[in-house]
This record gives C-alpha cells, sequence and structure tokens, in this order.
C-alpha cells in the first residue's frame, strides 16, 4: 500500500536519494514543471520521470482522497492492530505463518537478504489493485505485487534502495508478467518499489507496478478484482 506524501519540512530534512539508472538523455524534473497544485494529477511522463529520478516521495493524493485513506488507516490499525495483519489476512489471505516468520517488525533473516532469485511460483506472491492509489491521469492503472520473499536493500545506499542485481530480476519478471497488457511497449510500464525511508508497510514485501492504457480485462483476469471507481 502506498505511503502517504511526506510534510515538506520532512521532505527537507530527509536526504535526497540519488537517481536510479537513467537513459541516455532523459529529461530533468524541472523541464516538467511540477505544480504544487494538490488537485494535481500526475501524467504518464511525469510519473516515469518521477521514478527514473528516484523521487518517490513526491507522488501525491488529492486531498480528500488523502484524508480518506488516513481515516482508513486508523481504523485498520485500530481493528487489526497494524496494516500487516490486515493485509495478510484479508487481502493476501496467507494465514498466520507469514506472520509469524516475519515477525511484528517485519524483521528479514540473514538468509533472506543474502539474494533474491525473483518471486517463485503463484503461491509465493500475489497481484493486487493498489486501494489507495496516487493522484493519477486515470488511464494509468496502479498495481501491487505482494511477495512471500525478501528483496534485499543496496547495503550502499543510505535510503534503503532496492539492490541492484534484485531490480534486474524484479525488471524481468515485471517485462514478463505485464507487457502483454500494453500492447508489448515498454514505454507504457514502469514499476518501483519504496525505499525503507518512506515505506508505509515493511513488514509483507511489495513492488508497484504502473500501466498505461492497459488491455480492457487484464487487470480483473491478473487480480480477481476491479479497480475500485471503475
Amino acid at each position: 500500500m502506498p505511503t502517504s506524501p511526506l510534510p515538506p519540512q520532512q521532505r527537507q530534512q530527509q536526504q535526497k536519494p540519488s537517481p536510479t539508472t537513467l537513459p541516455p538523455n532523459a529529461p530533468s524534473l524541472a523541464s516538467l514543471n511540477i505544480t504544487e497544485d494538490p488537485y494535481h494529477l500526475h501524467s504518464w511522463p511525469e510519473v516515469l520521470l518521477l521514478i527514473q529520478h528516484n523521487r518517490l516521495d513526491a507522488f501525491h493524493r488529492i486531498p480528500e482522497e488523502l484524508e480518506r485513506y488516513l481515516i482508513y488507516c486508523a481504523g485498520i490499525r485500530k481493528r487489526y492492530g497494524s496494516m500487516m495483519d490486515f493485509i495478510v489476512r484479508e487481502r493476501l489471505k496467507w494465514g498466520g505463518e507469514e506472520e509469524e516468520r516475519r515477525g511484528d517488525e517485519g524483521e528479514k533473516t540473514a538468509e533472506e537478504v543474502e539474494g533474491f532469485e525473483g518471486f517463485g511460483d503463484e503461491s509465493s506472491y500475489k497481484i493486487l489493485p493498489n486501494d489507495w492509489p496516487y493522484a493519477l491521469d486515470p488511464r494509468i492503472t496502479h498495481l501491487v505485487v505482494w511477495t512471500k520473499r525478501s528483496i534485499p536493500d543496496d547495503p550502499a545506499s543510505p535510503i534503503g534502495d532496492i539492490d541492484p542485481q534484485a531490480r534486474r530480476t524484479i525488471t524481468a519478471f515485471v517485462r514478463e508478467k505485464f507487457l502483454p497488457a500494453v500492447g508489448n511497449d515498454p514505454d507504457r510500464l514502469v514499476w518501483f518499489r519504496n525505499w525503507a525511508a518512506i515505506k508505509s508497510v515493511h513488514a509483507v514485501e511489495h513492488i508497484h507496478v504502473l500501466l498505461f492504457g492497459v488491455e480492457e480485462g487484464f487487470v480483473e483476469r491478473v487480480t480477481g478484482e476491479k479497480i475500485k471507481g471503475r
């Protein structure tokens, strides 16, 4: 589940991330003239650049949607004790084994962080619509891939960004799984994992997948659910 935007003062205090590998002659964020308008919808070019420049903290929600999200999260924590418990039991329906294995704090064991060999078979991961997506162009579909496997952080990253080898493995998985839904056009598909500093759900590993102009019926086929409000 995506995080809520950081307050401006916290954004200033937080160390800026290093960009991910950018394509040659990639445009700068300044070229987009990103507005501070809270009702601004992120366009597809803007989404691509924010992810390429690793400015994941710049994604936001419409104010009313953010307020509903925060109220919803508070209610979930009151009823279930934590967002993790709710997600594992009600959304993923993985039962208690996963909770016990990871523990309340979601600490990773030495064995888990040694390497990442992929998501495994379909019993090891689940694809769901993002229940509370960012303020996005309505042509953009936001999915989340939840996995029982831990994805290692880059030990050289001060913000807990993803390990480079794990990034390559996940990219291959995302392309194989989702490219057909966007006409095999890689420019209409992108993914990211929130760095540790801005994660809202630490204990259950997940990545975000964004698709532009997805083919009709694809989301329901891969998730068994319809996108909220569509």
